[in-house]
């Protein structure tokens, strides 16, 4: 099993017989795609995925379904959240580097993180 420390409280790591990463934190744990790893690696960003582990799943229990839009400009991260019927869920920022300048949507479905790519 290889293991990936994000920060001291996630790990992840790929198990063979679902091929999605799970991340665990202090209360809670998610899967993600590989596209997701793949991101948060490219972008250097495990701020993103400890902000999912620690919000995504007590909203499971209210929302099955959730989309996760990322805007990111001069150094912060705005995570907007919305349900299935667009309404706002919550909205979280985050420090992001200054190179990374974009907007990504991600999905949260079943206790799964994926990219809109991979929905």
């Amino acid at each position: 099993m290889n293991t990936v420390n994000l920060i001291a409280i996630l790990t992840l790591y790929r198990l063979a017989d679902d091929g999605l990463w799970h991340g665990y934190g202090a209360h809670s744990s998610i899967r993600i795609t590989t596209g997701v790893k793949e991101f948060v690696e490219a972008v250097g960003q495990t701020e993103l995925l400890a902000w999912a582990v620690s919000v995504l799943p007590p909203l499971s229990n209210c929302y099955p379904w959730l989309r996760i839009e990322l805007t990111s400009s001069a150094g912060q991260g705005l995570l907007s959240v919305t349900d299935e019927k667009g309404k706002r869920v919550t909205e979280d920022s985050l420090s992001w580097p200054d190179q990374q300048v974009g907007r990504w949507i991600f999905y949260w479905t079943d206790r799964v993180l994926l990219l809109s790519g991979e929905y």
